[in-house]
């Protein structure tokens, strides 16, 4: 969620789009969202033109959070990508393309 919440822009980070996103409720959103409130991850703010609207916003400790899990995933990458032999990268790059295609299609 707090990957999700940092990625959204400032006018898409509304509860709406974000459980949209996370294909889960907004009760559920909102549950998870108080608890990440909080912890001090994220903090809520209401719509200036919209007072119906709400907001999730990240803080500085949801921002630190979010580049060390872009981090870990880069790194983790980079180490697949070194242990697959150089004449066997494009059989592997066809089944990760086949996984990619089948979670894709899964999350409609």
């Amino acid at each position: 969620m707090i990957e999700a919440v940092c990625a959204a822009g400032s006018e898409q980070n509304t509860m709406k789009y974000l459980a949209e996103q996370l294909h889960i409720t907004i009760g559920s959103l909102t549950v998870a969202a108080n608890t990440l409130i909080r912890k001090g991850y994220l903090t809520r703010e209401q719509d200036a033109r919209d007072r119906r609207k709400m907001h999730l916003v990240p803080t500085e400790k949801a921002q630190a959070i979010d580049q060390l899990h872009k981090d870990y995933h880069r790194k983790l990458t980079d180490a697949i990508i070194h242990a697959v032999p150089a004449d066997q990268m494009d059989t592997f790059l066809s089944g990760l393309n086949g996984a990619y295609d089948y979670v894709r299609k899964a999350q409609v």
